[in-house]
């Protein structure tokens, strides 16, 4: 078969006879197999701490029926504490991926274009694709636990980002990494309908469907454990396991084996074959080489001492050390049970009636016997109490599993001593977490990756222009801006910043420095400081322009300044004078108004009524001026206490 009809196939399983597919169904299902054997010592290890790490309850009839069997949260205060510390430096930030630029930028060229890629792939990531943030969420509690945890990213209208346990992708333990190991297989189970609707597409060929028995793994046992169920009969209702091979095969026959994936089930049939060719390089019409696409990016936590590709987990880590607390914990527990309910023998002589024995407080029970033949025909069971060397030896395994997981005090939001110096304190948490932030800088790098996976699907099934609207504003990017190496994108997160504290403080030494030594980009240097705040609408708040110097507002026309403050020294003169006339006016009122009443005490003296009237209308005229000018001053006082704000504000 040419290599041109297996390039343009959509299923190649179309173009085989039932032989070849056969025999390519037989050697998927052999492989995925020998794979399977090869990791087997690694899933039982993963599938106990998987039951720790979930709480598994368990029956427990040893040494006695219902005896205590408690399950101490380590392993899963270990997971929550690590996904609540990455999650926020990774993803809580309105734009996670950025585009380096680097080089000369004639017309700022390539800022505008990296500033348009890490708009858009931004978008996709927080908009578009609406699970993604899930999915990362999920990871960072199951990659602590396992070790190793996979995404696969895909284009569907746009590229899409779906976590994948490292139970379900199945690769040769020994496999140095997916990049250049021939094999590894994906564990895809579908619901009949969904084979059904893949079928009738075109994109699988149809096969009679029927129910398959899955592979049982120590997993698969995990969770039928939890959900309390026997593994069920296979029915029309169950999930068929299919497996999607990334394998090497030799189709066109020329020995050389080309990269394809082929979708099969455990019984060996073959349902799909898809290349997977990236690129394909040539020489004297032969095949020189072909470079395979990938579609899962790894994250992996602390790689394995003796090489295996499946890397160290708190699974592999803590799981000795949580059972023999959970041991402890319960052999303490079951010796408090046995010393508050305590049994023993009874001998012959105490004949004491058969039946349950119950008596009240302060009751006295007559028995038949005589003085101390109780003692001598009673005898209770010597139970101790819970030994404190066993306490003790919990409190140590329980301190070393915390320093092991980096779950100390401090690190879980506990204050030290109230006497302990602030930069002694800084001190511990930062070497406390040297541990933390290695393991972060890996899961750093596998989220870089990602993000150039993600580029390299724009760059191949982009339309040429797209339009989308981000941050409430109408955006354009273009396909040709993904035409530059995938290498410039990476996450907007530092991979050498753990913590909110270690970045705060970083940028606050870089503040401080720029405003000692010249040369400092200062906008450059606020903005980073207010994106380390996590504040937002950031360019509403501290406006640059396109070189990426601050928005600075012009000053005013120095001609209406002059007029202005003119202005505003008449309006207070003439307040001020204001002022004086009221006052003058009022001092004169109160003149009038005392000579009134001595007028009209005279008056009432003489009885005459008319001259009393008369006063009496004077004062009631007086008293409205003096009303007038208490509102007159009200206003002028109103107009001087806003004029001295705004002085105060101007000189502030």
């Amino acid at each position: 078969m040419k290599l041109e009809t297996l390039i343009s196939s959509q299923n190649i399983a179309e173009l085989l006879d039932e032989d070849e597919l056969t025999k390519i169904g037989s050697q998927c299902v052999s492989d995925l197999k020998e794979d399977l054997q090869s990791r087997k010592q690694w899933e039982e290890q993963m599938s106990e701490a998987m039951k720790l790490a979930v709480q598994l309850a368990e029956k427990k009839n040893t040494p006695w029926e219902n005896a205590s069997n408690v399950k101490f949260p380590l392993l899963a205060i270990a997971s929550i504490q690590f996904s609540s510390r990455v999650f926020p430096q990774l993803f809580a930030t309105p734009r996670p991926v950025k585009m380096r630029v680097g080089g000369k930028d004639l017309n700022s060229e390539k800022h505008n274009r990296a500033s348009r890629v890490s708009d858009h792939m931004s978008f996709q990531c927080l908009e578009e694709d609406e699970d993604w943030l899930s999915e990362h969420d999920n990871l960072l509690i199951a990659l602590p636990i396992m070790g190793k945890s996979f995404v696969k990213s895909y284009f569907d209208e746009y590229p899409r980002s779906v976590h994948v346990l490292a139970k379900d992708l199945i690769i040769n333990y020994w496999a140095k990494s997916l990049e250049t190991c021939n094999r590894y297989f994906h564990r895809i189970p579908l619901y009949k309908n969904e084979i059904i609707e893949r079928q009738r597409s075109g994109r699988y060929i149809k096969h009679d469907i029927s129910p398959i028995q899955p592979v049982k793994t120590p997993f698969s046992q995990v969770k039928d454990d939890r959900e309390g169920l026997k593994p069920p009969p296979a029915s029309d209702d169950s999930q068929i396991e299919l497996y999607e091979g990334y394998v090497l095969l030799d189709l066109d026959e020329d020995e050389y084996k080309e990269p394809y994936t082929v979708t099969f089930d455990m019984t060996g049939r073959v349902h799909r074959i898809l290349n997977r060719f990236k690129k394909v390089d040539f020489s004297d019409n032969e095949v020189k080489k072909i470079t395979p696409k990938h579609y899962f990016t790894e994250y992996e936590f602390i790689p394995s001492p003796d090489g295996g590709f499946y890397s160290m987990g708190f699974g592999s880590l803590l799981t000795p050390i949580n059972e023999s607390i959970n041991t402890l914990i319960n052999q303490l527990i079951d010796a408090g049970t046995l010393a508050n309910r305590q049994g023993g023998f009874i001998g012959r002589g105490a004949r004491l009636k058969g039946g349950n024995l119950r008596y009240k407080m302060g009751e006295f029970i007559p028995i038949n016997s005589t003085g101390d033949d109780i003692k001598k025909n009673i005898m209770l069971m010597p139970f101790k109490e819970p030994s404190q060397v066993l306490f003790t030896l919990l409190t140590y395994l329980v301190e070393y599993g915390e320093r092991l997981s980096a779950v100390s005090d401090m690190m879980v939001g506990k204050t030290p001593g109230q006497n302990t110096p602030a930069t002694t304190a800084m001190a511990a948490l930062e070497e406390g977490m040297k541990v933390f932030t290695a393991i972060y800088q890996r899961v750093y790098r596998g989220l870089k990756k990602e993000f150039q996976q993600r580029y390299m699907l724009n760059q191949i099934y982009l339309d040429p222009e797209v339009y989308y609207e981000y941050q409430d504003d109408e955006k354009a990017v273009f396909q040709q801006d993904y035409f530059g190496d995938s290498k410039d994108i990476r996450p907007s997160a530092d991979p050498n910043m753990s913590s909110d504290v270690q970045r705060l403080t970083r940028l606050e030494a870089i503040s401080q420095r720029s405003q000692m030594v010249p040369g400092y980009n200062q906008a450059a240097v606020e903005k980073r400081f207010l994106e380390a705040l996590n504040v937002e609408g950031i360019d509403e708040i501290y406006p640059t322009d396109e070189n990426g110097q601050p928005v600075i507002q012009p000053p005013g026309d120095p001609k209406v300044e002059i007029e202005s403050a003119k202005f505003e020294m008449d309006a207070k003169h003439k307040a001020q004078l204001l002022m004086i006339e009221s006052e003058k006016a009022e001092a004169d009122i109160a003149v009038k108004e005392t000579q009134a009443l001595l007028n009209i005490a005279k008056a009432e003296e003489l009885g005459n009524k008319i001259e009393i009237e008369a006063y009496k209308a004077l004062l009631e005229e007086l008293k409205m001026k003096r009303e007038k000018i208490k509102e007159t001053k009200s206003e002028s006082g109103g107009i001087s206490d806003m004029e001295d704000r705004s002085t105060d504000e101007e000189i502030s």
